[in-house]
């Protein structure tokens, strides 16, 4: 891809980034009840998964938690996470956490990936392919797509999630921090680009084409 990307790295992490929902002069940078993020992701990793043949094989995953967003409310100096989206430790799984109606924030779709390069994972002629993720949300469910399709939930094998309720908390100001989680922590260790959020809950099959008219905002 031509342009500018952001980087997240262990070693060399951007100053987190934050942005609030509704900015000082009312522009709207995320929607409830309903809406959804997109973004293009490349990991600077390969997952640890089984050696396939030449010259691929074991790689290490991002070693942590590599998270892409968090939505969050905070109150009074404190912060509750309302919506996450990161991949696991051993980089094979999609991780969509989300604060439910009762209040609990618990693990609300797991995705698995391939995210296999050839190895040695540094080596740089080897030029690692983009991902497209969105996330979508409404009170009656949520959905994980990939470069345009549903995907699966491992545990129950069901293209879409339970709803999220209302993420709004009543007195509470609201932001969402791309490629950390809300303290800094966690960075995603790797580029993240073309960040969009939408109105409302996006359907299967987006591009970046088809995607970006209808966006309410690019950060």
């Amino acid at each position: 891809m031509d342009g500018l990307a952001l980087e997240f790295s262990a070693t060399n992490q951007t100053a987190r980034l934050v942005f609030p929902a509704v900015t000082d002069d009312a522009r709207t940078n995320l929607t409830f009840p309903q809406g959804a993020i997109r973004l293009l992701y490349q990991p600077a990793w390969s997952g640890r998964m089984p050696a396939v043949g030449p010259p691929y094989g074991w790689g290490r995953g991002p070693g942590q938690r590599a998270s892409l967003f968090t939505l969050q409310a905070t109150q009074d100096g404190k912060t509750t996470p309302l919506l996450a989206l990161s991949v696991d430790p051993d980089g094979t799984n999609l991780v969509l956490e989300a604060r439910e109606p009762d209040g609990t924030f618990r693990t609300n779709r797991q995705a698995a990936l391939r995210w296999l390069y050839p190895q040695p994972e540094l080596d740089r002629r080897f030029i690692r392919p983009w991902r497209e993720i969105a996330v979508s949300w409404s009170p009656t469910q949520t959905s994980l797509m990939v470069d345009g399709l549903l995907v699966l939930d491992w545990s129950n094998q069901r293209l879409t999630g339970p709803g999220v309720g209302s993420l709004a908390t009543r007195g509470a100001t609201l932001h969402f921090t791309l490629g950390s989680d809300a303290n800094g922590d966690w960075p995603a260790q790797g580029l993240l680009d073309e960040v969009e959020t939408y109105a409302r809950a996006l359907t299967p099959w987006i591009s970046t084409r088809s995607a970006t008219p209808r966006c309410l905002t690019r950060p």
